[in-house]
């Protein structure tokens, strides 16, 4: 272990041994996994980019007041975010929320977290200056994703806005495979998170609550 010291200095100086950039990317997932199995939202807003946590809002305000066209419209990983938002929760809680707000009241609640145990790797990780992807496998298997990083303030960070572009040039196929519109698809997917059948007004604006008597 001494050995391996003084080699470390020699080589990198007195800050001691580098960690290699995919090393580190690795730890900002295995970071971000936890973050989300445990609710711990100010570990998990640390470890997005900035571009990733505002990517949010302008999806609760179609979560609030689109209408089915406008959500139809949206490509699919936006479209199943504002489907969760409204199957989820509700018109007094989102109202008003930023999309730092958004995303710690999501996080808490555990919307979007996998059952503990599952081991989540990051195989074949391809480093570009600032940027890098890799492919991501659960317990051994291809989740059939592509995880995006970006380097931020000298640290690396997930790139929600990158990985969900890739996403989405994946999802009709996905739908095809299961036999489903991609419309179904996504709404199969917000059931199966959650355990329970989706409204027959998802598609719709949130609902509004019901005006005082007298009121306008």
């Amino acid at each position: 272990m001494k050995r391996l010291i003084l080699v470390c200095m020699l080589v990198f100086g007195i800050v001691g041994c580098e960690e290699s950039a995919e090393s580190q990317i690795q730890r900002v997932f295995d970071r971000l996994i936890e973050a989300e199995i445990s609710g711990d939202d100010s570990e998990y807003l640390a470890l997005l980019s900035r571009d990733s946590i505002a990517w949010h809002a302008p999806l609760i305000a179609v979560a609030l007041d689109g209408t089915p066209a406008e959500v139809r419209a949206l490509p699919p990983i936006e479209r199943l975010e504002v489907l969760t938002m409204r199957h989820r929760s509700t018109r007094d809680k989102l109202t008003g929320l930023s999309a730092e707000a958004y995303v710690r009241m999501s996080t808490r609640e555990k919307w979007f977290a996998d059952e503990p145990g599952l081991r989540y790797t990051l195989k074949r990780i391809k480093v570009s200056v600032d940027t890098a992807q890799s492919d991501v496998y659960v317990d051994g298997k291809p989740a059939y994703y592509t995880a995006c990083f970006i380097r931020e303030d000298d640290e690396w960070k997930f790139d929600l806005v990158a990985t969900v572009g890739l996403m989405n040039a994946a999802m009709p196929l996905r739908a095809r495979e299961f036999g489903l519109s991609l419309n179904d698809y996504l709404i199969s997917l917000v059931e199966d998170n959650t355990e329970e059948a989706v409204s027959p007004g998802i598609w719709n604006p949130m609902p509004k609550p019901p005006l005082p008597p007298g009121g306008r």
